[in-house]
């Protein structure tokens, strides 16, 4: 008998364990679970920059016997400016660090020869057998032309202030010159020289953010600052002339050490 009115006691109980079931699994006294949301703000960006290389010493061969509008220091350093264009992307942290890749493109262009005229240095002078500063009178104006590709890694420090963030960082890699000696309406270059060398820049920089209307960033407009350059010993054989070999023990900058640019990032 006991056992008949524990079986009917279990069956009057089943319909209100399964009311009970089905109360919402995520209410208890006392306690509050929070469900993450599904969406995940991106944490990668994309940007695009370019920039001015500020004037910079270097050493070149020889100049223009007339040298217009050039800024000359003897006749053999000419202090020249330059540009730049990159591409790279940045991978944010949940720190104040964030890290990423950095191409980047650099060149600088300078003349040595007028066409008309001749150009003159001490190089010039060595060249000679020390019995005149000038070189033959050139038909085509030549130039110096330096392009650099870099790959670079860049590791930034970053304080976030409002809509802005400032950050500084260092950027380690490679640096691969080309520099020809070409002249002007001739795609064939008089000399080429190629060197890669291995270099750190540091770097500093503004970031303004603009965000979406869930809050997520989605552009950054920023201005930064690039310092320090490697440097390279530049050799060229027979140039101009056969048997002129220049060699510039004293090195260039790869680069122009300071540079300012402007960069657009796309979340």
């Amino acid at each position: 008998m006991k056992h008949i009115h524990l079986i009917l006691i279990l069956f009057c109980l089943v319909p209100f364990v399964h009311t009970i079931a089905q109360v919402d699994s995520m209410k208890f006294d006392g306690i509050k679970i929070v469900v993450p949301s599904k969406e995940k703000a991106g944490n990668t960006y994309f940007f695009i920059s370019t920039g001015y290389q500020f004037p910079s010493w270097c050493r070149v061969p020889m100049i223009p016997e007339n040298a217009r509008h050039m800024n000359i220091k003897g006749d053999m350093n000419v202090k020249v400016p330059g540009w730049f264009a990159g591409i790279g992307i940045i991978k944010k942290t949940k720190t104040h660090f964030e890290a990423g890749l950095l191409v980047d493109f650099y060149t600088t262009s300078i003349p040595v020869a007028y066409s008309g005229q001749r150009s003159t240095s001490e190089w010039v002078y060595a060249q000679n057998n020390y019995l005149s500063y000038f070189t033959q009178i050139f038909d085509n104006s030549i130039h110096r032309k330096s392009e650099v590709i870099s790959f670079r890694a860049s590791i930034r420090y970053k304080l976030p202030l409002g809509r802005f963030q400032f950050w500084g960082g260092l950027a380690p890699g490679t640096f691969s010159s080309t520099i020809k000696y070409s002249e002007e309406n001739n795609n064939e270059p008089i000399k080429t020289y190629r060197v890669t060398t291995i270099g750190l820049n540091f770097q500093a920089g503004i970031d303004l953010i603009k965000k979406n209307k869930k809050g997520n960033d989605m552009l950054r407009f920023t201005i930064f600052s690039d310092f320090f350059s490697p440097e390279i010993e530049e050799k060229m054989i027979s140039l101009f002339n056969p048997g002129w070999n220049f060699i510039n023990s004293e090195g260039n900058y790869v680069i122009n050490p300071f540079r300012l640019g402007f960069a657009l990032g796309i979340q």
